[in-house]
This record gives C-alpha cells, sequence and structure tokens, in this order.
C-alpha cells in the first residue's frame, strides 16, 4: 500500500469540468479516458480515482498524465509516491484504486485516467447490451460540466437505443449515423451515479466473447420504458409545482399592487411642503429633535447634543483634555443633575470622582466585561427614556407605521418569491429560450411594480401625525438653516448667546463644525469666549465637541459587544443495474 499525506483539513477543491470519453472495441471492451477539471484552493498532493469492479471482467493499459498551465506531464508508474508517478494501490476483484501523484497549491490542473475494461458488452440472442454506471457514487464532491461520450465500432446504427439514470435535468443525444451517444449535465451532485443502457445488434461487436444465450430486447424495452413512464412522471409533477409557484407569486404580487393602491389601509396624508429656513428653536430639546427628525432612537451622538445643552444652561461644564485631543472631561455643576437621571449618575459617581468623569477613564473602567455591559444598560435606558419623550408628543401615526412595517416586508418577501419563480421558469426546461426569457422579465417587471406600489403608499400614509408632521417640520427648517449657514447674516436668527442654545441641535444634527466655523467668522473668537465662557474654550481651536465627544464615547461603548425511448432526450431516474456503482475519486 502507497502512503501519502492528506490535505489540510481547510483546504478544498472544485472540480469544474468532467468528460469522459469511451470507444467500445469490436470485442466489447471499453477503452476509457477521463478528462478531471481540478481548481484547488490550497496544498494538494494529488488525486486519486477508485473504479468499481463489481461485474467488470477486468482492467488494463493503464495510463495517467496531469496538464497544468498548458504543459501536459506523462506520470510514470511506481510505488514510490515520488511527485509526477501514480500508483495502483488496490486492483481486485472488488475495486480498483489508483492514485496519482502531483504537488499543487491554489492552482487548476486537469488530470487524465487512460484505462480499458474488459467484457463491457454482453451479447444476448437478440441484441447486445451495455449496461454501465459511468459516473458511481464514490465521488465526494459535485461534477461540473459533465459530458460523456461513447463512441460504438461502427456507424450508421438503426437499431441503437440509449437510456441514461441519474438526475432529471441532464440530456442524452442518440446519434445513430455516428454510432455514438453523448450524455451532458451541468452539475452532478456529489455521491450521485449517471448510468447508461445501451442496446444495438450484436454485428457491432463481431468479437465479443461475453455471451448470455437468451433474448433479453424485449425485457430491456420493457424495463426502460418503465423507468422513462417514471422520469417522466416526476418531470410533469415538478413542472405542474413550478407553474402552481410561478401563478402563485404573480396572483400575491396582483393582490399587493391593488391593497396598496387601491384599498390603501390607514390615514392617508398629503404631501409635506418645501423647507425653507426657520430662525426659530424648536419646542423640544435637541437630543429630542434628533428622535423626532430621524425616527429612530437616541444614539451617542444625541447624547452628545444633550451634555453641551446642560453646559450651555451651566448645568455641566466641558473640558477639553490638553494631553488628549480625544478626551474631554466634565464636571457637574448642578447636583439636581443626578436625581434626574440614573446615566450621569452611574457616569459621575461609578466611573469618576462624584464631580466628574473623563471619556479615558470611561474607557479604562469598561475593560471589564461586567463593567462594560452595566454601561451599556445605563445608556440604552436614557436612549429609551429620550425616545418616550419623543412618543409623549404623540409625533408617529401608530397605524400608517404598522401598515408601511407591514408592506414592506411583504414587499421583500414577494422580492425573494419573484427571484425564486425566475429561477424556476429558467430551470423549467434545458436551455434558456426567449419564452423562457420573457417569463421571467415579466416577473421582473412585476417586482418592480410592486416596489412602486410600496414607494407609493408610504408617499401617501406619512407615518407621522398631523401634530408629528408640523413638528417635524419645524424641526426639519431649523436644521436647513443650519445646513445652510453661510449663505446669510447670523445676526438675523440672534445674537450670540443665542447661538449657545443652537449649538446643541447643530451638534445633534452633525452639523458642528460647519456652525463653529461661520460663527467664528461672523463674531471672533473673542466674542465667542466673552459670551460662553469656559465651556466653549476648546471651540477657539476648530475642535468639534460633539463629534469627538460621539466617537470617543462610541469607542467606549464599543467594548461591551467585542467582549461576548431509447432515443435522444431527458435522463430518468432508478437504475438499470450496471456495473460500476460505486466508482468515484477526489484529491488528497
Amino acid at each position: 500500500m502507497l502512503g501519502f499525506a492528506s490535505a489540510k483539513a481547510d483546504d478544498d477543491y472544485e472540480i469544474t469540468k468532467y468528460e469522459v470519453n469511451v470507444d467500445i472495441l469490436d470485442n466489447g471492451d471499453a477503452k476509457v479516458r477521463q478528462d478531471v477539471a481540478y481548481d484547488f484552493d490550497g496544498d494538494f498532493h494529488g488525486v486519486y480515482y477508485n473504479q468499481d469492479m463489481r461485474g467488470i471482467k477486468g482492467i488494463r493499459d493503464v495510463s495517467a498524465q496531469v496538464t497544468q498551465n498548458g504543459k501536459t506531464i506523462e506520470l510514470e508508474e511506481g510505488n514510490s509516491g515520488a511527485d509526477n508517478t501514480y500508483g495502483i494501490v488496490e486492483n481486485n476483484a472488488q475495486n480498483f484504486k489508483l492514485k496519482l501523484y502531483h504537488k499543487i497549491s491554489d492552482d487548476k490542473a486537469v488530470f487524465t485516467y487512460g484505462y480499458t475494461l474488459k467484457q463491457m458488452v454482453t451479447c444476448y440472442n437478440d441484441t447486445a447490451e451495455l449496461n454501465w454506471k459511468v459516473i458511481g457514487t464514490g465521488w465526494d464532491h459535485s461534477l461540473h460540466n459533465v459530458k460523456i461520450t461513447i463512441n460504438l465500432p461502427k456507424k450508421n446504427i438503426d437499431k441503437l437505443q440509449a437510456w441514461t439514470h441519474g438526475p432529471l435535468d441532464g440530456q442524452t443525444k442518440v446519434d445513430k449515423k455516428a454510432g455514438r451517444v453523448i450524455m451532458t449535465l451541468d452539475r452532478n451532485p456529489s455521491n450521485t451515479f449517471v448510468e447508461t443502457h445501451m442496446i444495438f445488434p450484436k454485428d457491432v461487436v463481431p468479437y465479443s466473447y461475453n455471451h448470455v444465450f437468451k433474448d433479453a430486447k424485449k425485457r430491456i424495452q420493457k424495463q426502460e420504458a418503465k423507468l422513462v413512464r417514471e422520469a417522466n412522471g416526476k418531470r410533469e409533477q415538478r413542472r405542474r409545482l413550478k407553474s402552481l409557484f410561478t401563478a402563485f407569486v404573480v396572483v400575491l404580487g396582483v393582490v399587493y399592487v391593488i391593497v396598496a393602491v387601491f384599498v390603501s389601509p390607514g390615514n392617508k396624508t398629503k404631501p409635506e411642503g418645501k423647507y425653507v429656513h426657520s430662525y426659530e428653536i424648536p419646542s423640544v430639546t435637541p437630543e429630542v429633535a434628533y428622535v423626532i427628525d430621524k425616527d429612530v432612537t437616541a444614539n451617542t451622538q444625541a447624547f452628545s447634543a444633550y451634555l453641551m445643552r446642560l453646559a450651555g444652561e451651566r448645568r455641566l461644564e466641558i473640558v477639553k483634555s490638553d494631553e488628549d485631543k480625544k478626551d474631554y472631561r466634565i464636571f457637574l455643576k448642578d447636583e439636581k443633575l443626578l436625581d434626574e437621571s440614573m446615566f450621569l449618575d452611574y457616569l459621575f459617581t461609578r466611573i469618576g470622582d462624584g464631580t466628574s468623569f473623563s471619556v479615558k477613564e470611561m474607557k479604562k473602567k469598561c475593560r471589564r466585561s461586567k463593567d462594560s455591559k452595566r454601561l451599556n444598560q445605563y445608556f440604552e435606558s436614557w436612549a429609551r427614556t429620550t425616545k418616550d419623550q419623543a412618543d409623549e408628543l404623540n409625533y408617529k401615526d401608530k397605524k400608517n407605521s404598522a401598515y408601511g412595517i407591514t408592506f414592506g416586508i411583504c414587499a421583500v418577501v414577494i422580492s425573494f418569491l419573484v427571484i425564486m419563480a425566475a429561477l424556476v421558469i429558467m430551470a423549467a426546461v434545458f436551455e434558456t429560450s426567449f419564452v423562457t426569457l420573457k417569463g421571467a422579465g415579466l416577473l421582473m417587471v412585476l417586482d418592480l411594480v410592486v416596489w412602486a406600489a410600496y414607494v407609493y403608499y408610504c408617499r401617501t400614509h406619512d407615518k407621522y401625525t398631523t401634530e408629528g408632521r408640523k413638528l417635524r417640520y419645524q424641526i426639519r427648517c431649523f436644521k436647513k438653516m443650519l445646513k445652510d449657514i453661510g449663505k446669510f447674516d447670523l445676526k438675523e436668527v440672534g445674537d450670540i448667546i443665542l447661538w449657545e442654545r443652537i449649538l446643541p441641535y447643530a451638534v445633534a444634527f452633525d452639523l458642528a463644525d460647519r456652525v463653529i466655523d461661520a460663527l467664528k467668522f461672523e463674531f471672533g473668537e473673542k466674542a465667542i469666549e466673552d459670551a460662553w465662557g469656559p465651556n466653549y474654550i476648546f471651540v477657539m481651536s476648530g475642535s468639534d465637541f460633539g463629534r469627538g465627544f460621539s466617537e470617543s464615547f462610541s469607542s467606549a461603548l464599543s467594548s461591551v459587544s467585542s467582549s461576548d425511448s431509447g432515443g435522444s432526450g431527458g435522463f430518468s431516474s432508478g437504475s438499470s443495474g450496471g456495473v460500476g456503482g460505486g466508482s468515484g475519486g477526489g484529491a488528497f
């Protein structure tokens, strides 16, 4: 027995092409050439092939070669296991095993096996028969682009009949004039056989010495007719199921469009007016404005705006670190805040010293998984409280929101079903004809109509209530003003003291850097320092507290998650009992 090293567990390969050419000799032997194209991912020592010998009289004329990068190497037989050799590992009445030694890494190659199987044709009184599982169940990987060609030693064989058993999407072509049978299959699953069963006149193999002195033709034809009926029945059942599935998808899509566009459940709304500049500060806090604008739960950016608002109210003081530009220290100026917010109480008393805390201290504290989870729990509690404050304003139309979510989910499901139905149509026949492409195209058009209906519904059924739309319009007009800052005189909005109240909204809307630059240009750094005091001294250096603190704070929170008929046609199912059923191969 030849020794060999196995490939690593994480190495893999694909068989991209599998071709077999068989020449039936006039004595009934089968001269076989297999070309197996491998695509290797990893390091391999070679490939192997097992030929099931049960029912086969013997094997001779073995050869092997490999073609890689356009170069063909004839492999020499040997028992050493050396590179570019092949060895016969096993050869008995049950199995013939061949190993081809050729080291290869992350590359493609075609391995060719050549051999002759003895007495493959059986001659009866009234016909000759070839009954053979050309592809056995021993392949542990799928075979792609399969082509099997069997050439008889004579041409113009009018009484040639052939049937193929295997996956039902394969095709068999019987060329009586050429004396040839060709079987093709896009993909043969692993551990799946492909069997050919052929009958033809005995004079095609005049020197065959494998004789059975009884009639067999009618029995074989009857047997194959039964298998063909069973296979066609299965195909018809599959086609019927595919048609029903496609019809279901079409009806579902049409019903969806009718309900979304014509029934339109929920409360219809008119389109919102164009956003214009508004200089009026929204009636809600910056963090709540963020939630209403985006209809989401508050995040670290909203929390940054919350801290800046409290600093503007002189309840906190925010100081930028001189040593680390991403670190900030927050000082407590109003102890009542600890009663108002459990999260601030946790930050000041558990992270800090009771009077202040810094982002750097928070990161250090959160290195422990237990503390990280607790920090995240307190933050999520604050975020939910902020969302509840927004919800108390009754800004969401619950009915329209529920219908919008339902229609969105249904549209996604229909899209998935449309893709499946299109693939079903393409697979219903053996080639992509104009008819099948047209059918698949119409399904895609239906999918586009479904999504157009969804967009129409969302535009005519706003998920905000009347009060909510008014508040959203106010917030977005104010946001537009901040976004267009620099295009108008800032003093039209108000004096620098008023801008101290506006800046937290700029932080919430991620517009702080733009607003700060405009304020410095309009009022000057000295005026900002005199009006706003020590809380905003760092603004003069061009720092963006909102973005910088939000990124630093998010970094601290992120540690939480990181810790945890005998003619041409289709294959038939079943088996005619052909030899070679366990044949197969692979790589090592």
